[in-house]
């Protein structure tokens, strides 16, 4: 099975056909799900607002330490490194939303700013085997800071996800 979403907007800084589009593919069958924004240069428009959405595709093994997204579903300026996690790539306010899912044990995250906590969720999977937990955070942020999720103990793989965008500058 596969689902295409096209989102269209325009706007009077661009022609009146596109001004910026949001394509994104999602295949269930083979677990891909890719995001591609594109926009036009010519037409007046600015480079794409930074934001990104990773996934876990697979229990993560480690506690008591960063998650490592393994899925890349939109990354409009690259900025999101599976080693280092997201790296802010200009000064401004930023969303950030996370889900975690537990199965078979407690769970808890934090949100992190190079090393400093600024939110966290909660859930236990003991009681029902899948249990999962999310949380939103906004912040003011610098180009260059660094932004992870660290557990308490393993998360389990397709729930867990962290998603963020640049609101303003």
């Amino acid at each position: 099975m596969c689902l295409l979403i096209w989102i269209v907007f325009s706007g009077e800084r661009c022609s009146p056909w596109v001004s910026l589009c949001f394509v994104f593919l999602i295949t269930y069958d083979s677990t891909v799900i890719k995001g591609l924004i594109l926009f036009s240069p010519e037409a007046g428009m600015s480079p794409p607002t930074p934001a990104f959405m990773e996934q876990l595709t697979s229990t993560s093994p480690a506690t008591h330490s960063a998650v490592r997204f393994t899925r890349e579903a939109l990354d409009t300026t690259g900025s999101f490194h599976y080693s280092t996690g997201y790296t802010v790539p200009k000064n401004g306010v930023y969303v950030f939303f996370w889900n975690m899912e537990a199965y078979n044990n407690p769970l808890t995250s934090v949100l992190v700013v190079n090393k400093r906590p600024y939110g966290s969720t909660v859930t236990d999977g003991r009681a029902t085997h899948y249990d999962s937990g999310s949380n939103v955070v906004v912040l003011r942020l610098r180009a260059n800071d660094i932004i992870n999720i660290v557990q308490s103990s393993s998360a389990d793989g397709d729930q867990t996800i962290i998603s963020g965008y640049m609101l303003y500058e």
